[in-house]
């Protein structure tokens, strides 16, 4: 006599074609794209687990979310930061360029790096 085992009963994860947005996504997703923090702090603030979580991130539109709100919010992330440090530093060294050029003393293009930022910290 063959003996079957009992099988347990596996609830499937229930895949719906549309991806509901609820606040507390919002805010996961928007918490994501920032980059500040880790998944598992994000999962703490917002009280998920972060077996939700990682299925959130299986939806392409939660994903997709991310991106764009990445791509939105460049200006506030570290790259985007240090992109408007370097408009700003070149910026100033045109103007240094210019105003060393108007006066007839040295042309900042023929500096190194090392001779630039001296003139750049030094500039009182």
């Amino acid at each position: 006599m063959v003996v079957q085992k009992k099988q347990k009963k596996v609830n499937p994860v229930k895949k719906s074609k549309v991806f509901n947005w609820t606040t507390q996504r919002k805010a996961a997703a928007l918490a994501m794209s920032t980059g500040l923090k880790t998944q598992r702090e994000i999962c703490r603030e917002l009280h998920l687990t972060e077996k939700t979580m990682c299925e959130w991130k299986k939806a392409p539109e939660f994903m997709e979310e991310i991106d764009a709100l990445t791509l939105k919010n460049e200006n506030f992330t570290r790259a985007g930061l240090l992109k408007e440090c370097l408009k700003g530093l070149t910026k100033q060294k045109i103007e240094m360029d210019a105003n060393l050029k108007h006066s007839g003393k040295i042309d900042l293009n023929t500096l190194s790096d090392e001779e630039l930022m001296e003139i750049i910290t030094n500039d009182d």
